[in-house]
């Protein structure tokens, strides 16, 4: 049984993809550029906010900071309207930490975000949440899961991390961590397994068995 278990968090814990797709659309909008599909935001996300609006934009713009800033207080504003938890998985969260097992959000997701998503829909079930902060460096570097493990006191041979991309399985590689990759996030099982997966579940509860009854 693994220790430690950290997560990836769009598109692992949360879909919260629909929130994503109407805030890029919302900028987008406002400055007269046509509305991206929900196809088009699944593939761009992954590496955080910024380069989700960067992929977003049709056009390199001088003013791209400005516009990031405004999508950023949109998005803040707007993060848990559609967003919702995926099936299942806070029960598999809750049987986790009933086995004594440390849980962690590793997310590109900016640390403010992070927390306040957390706290709406898993409040008191993670020992800790690393989010996109200023001075370290985001997945697929291993500086996320690294400052994540020292703050848990953790060691890497005990502890799997869990992820929906490509980018989650370069980190969790990175970090000298066994990476689980899910299938029902915004990547598919082909698309994954493409980029290097190698175990893969396709749904929340096979997390649980993964962790517990066959891994660590």
């Amino acid at each position: 049984m693994y220790k430690n278990v950290f997560f990836d968090l769009d598109g692992t814990l949360i879909n919260s993809i629909y929130d994503l797709c109407d805030s890029v659309n919302y900028i987008l909008n406002n400055y007269g550029y046509r509305q991206r599909s929900l196809e088009e935001i699944k593939s761009f996300v992954g590496n955080g906010l910024k380069r989700l609006l960067f992929l977003s934009l049709p056009e390199k713009r001088d003013d791209f900071d400005l516009i990031y800033v405004e999508f950023r207080n949109y998005y803040f504003a707007h993060s848990c309207v559609k967003t919702k938890p995926y099936d299942g998985i806070t029960e598999v969260l809750r049987k986790l930490k009933s086995k004594g097992i440390k849980l962690a959000v590793v997310t590109n997701k900016p640390q403010k975000a992070a927390e306040e998503i957390c706290g709406v829909f898993f409040n008191g079930i993670f020992d800790a949440v690393t989010g996109e902060n200023e001075g370290v460096a985001r997945k697929p570097s291993p500086e996320m899961a690294e400052l994540t493990l020292e703050k848990l006191n953790a060691k890497k041979s005990e502890t799997l991390y869990v992820g929906d991309s490509e980018v989650d399985i370069l980190t969790g590689k990175n970090a000298g961590l066994k990476v689980l990759s899910v299938s029902y996030g915004f990547r598919d099982k082909t698309y994954l397994k493409s980029n290097g997966a190698g175990d893969i579940v396709d749904n929340t509860v096979d997390i649980y068995d993964f962790a517990v009854k066959i891994g660590g």
